[in-house]
């Protein structure tokens, strides 16, 4: 028996010694809600361990994790924390590849999109963000940054990566 089955039969006895008729469903998202964590937010939580009470907030999305994470990207970047760099983009590759449409958009416009604006991280991008993830967002990332720079962008990962930029 699991510890989650334990977990249910405990509430269930708690509720019919108080004398409360609980359903199994009840006890399900009970259970749900008082245990059980996204993956997405135990990962993020290992990115940014000071944000653990406003990313276990069921009202936090991953949009808004994203930013957070973007901005501490930014950060990272600034002060050459490869460690930290290697967290982040690594999370958002892990959403990126995720099947849940939430995360895989997330990632996308919240982060890769976004990439771009500053000038570290637009230089950084081969580095950190694998060739068929930048063809996929390479849309998202043309909405904000320049022509010029999208141009040397490309350039920079058909050097990087010629064989899966061929012509």
């Amino acid at each position: 028996m699991g510890e989650a089955h334990r977990l249910l039969i405990k509430m269930k006895l708690k509720a019919c010694k108080a004398g409360i008729k609980i359903n199994y469903y009840s006890c399900i998202f009970v259970l749900d809600t008082l245990h059980y964590m996204s993956a997405w937010r135990k990962i993020a939580i290992e990115c940014l361990p000071g944000q653990k009470q406003y990313f276990e907030d069921p009202n936090t999305s991953i949009y808004t994790v994203f930013n957070e994470i973007l901005l501490a990207t930014r950060q990272a970047h600034k002060s050459n924390d490869i460690a930290q760099l290697k967290k982040f983009y690594d999370f958002a590759e892990w959403c990126f590849t995720q099947k849940d449409k939430d995360l895989w958009n997330a990632a996308g416009v919240s982060f890769y999109e976004h990439l771009g604006q500053q000038p570290e991280s637009l230089k950084a991008m081969p580095d950190w963000v694998k060739p068929e993830i930048y063809k996929s967002v390479k849309g998202l990332l043309e909405l904000f940054i320049s022509k010029e720079d999208m141009e040397r962008l490309d350039n920079s990962y058909r050097n990087r990566f010629p064989k899966e930029f061929k012509e």
